[in-house]
């Protein structure tokens, strides 16, 4: 196994017990069994199980940027690009165990941090790109960018919503008729004149 190989194990244990068992339950030694590699090859890459932890978030989180940038450079409608970053966001989030995502949340500070910076730097680059389709015409001048995001975080949390989602044959039905209703209301309205 080459070095490379070996911190690519790492992270992917890691992955797979902290979906599982979550940071706190798992210790460096069963990362380092159930991926193959000594104790000594674990902390040549990683100081400890939280900065793995770190990691594989900022790996998962620059998978997703990468996903995010290439669904903007679409030739598609501003809606339809909307309703495949919201398909993605769940896609994401639905790589994240619970037992993961509760320490993720709350349960281990020092991730809670991580998680929060991530946040603050998604929050900025959708309020810029809100902001670029507003300038463009997408969106009603008038409507507060916060408001917006606000609403499409409102459309996230009630993707779970097992009363709205038995409305629907599927999810995927159920968010592309989310996304329009909350894009018929701020949509610059177009006229044949």
């Amino acid at each position: 196994m080459t070095a490379k190989t070996k911190e690519i194990q790492i992270l992917e244990t890691g992955e797979l017990l902290f979906n599982k068992y979550g940071v706190r339950r798992v210790t460096v030694e069963e990362i380092c069994q159930t991926a193959g590699v000594s104790k000594m090859t674990f902390y040549k890459y990683f100081p400890n199980k939280v900065d793995l932890a770190k990691c594989i978030i900022q790996n998962l989180t620059d998978d997703a940027e990468q996903r995010f940038n290439k669904t903007m450079r679409l030739a598609i409608p501003f809606t339809e690009k909307v309703h495949l970053i919201i398909e993605q966001k769940i896609e994401d989030n639905e790589r994240i165990g619970e037992e993961f995502y509760g320490d993720l949340t709350g349960s281990v500070p020092e991730l809670l941090n991580f998680l929060q910076g991530i946040g603050r730097q998604a929050y900025k680059r959708m309020l810029d790109i809100f902001k670029e389709a507003q300038e463009k015409g997408d969106i009603r001048k008038e409507i507060p960018m916060e408001f917006i995001l606000y609403s499409l975080n409102s459309i996230l949390d009630k993707i779970n919503d097992p009363q709205l989602a038995g409305i629907f044959k599927d999810r995927k039905e159920m968010i592309k008729i989310m996304v329009e209703n909350f894009f018929f209301g701020i949509a610059e309205k177009h006229t044949d004149a």
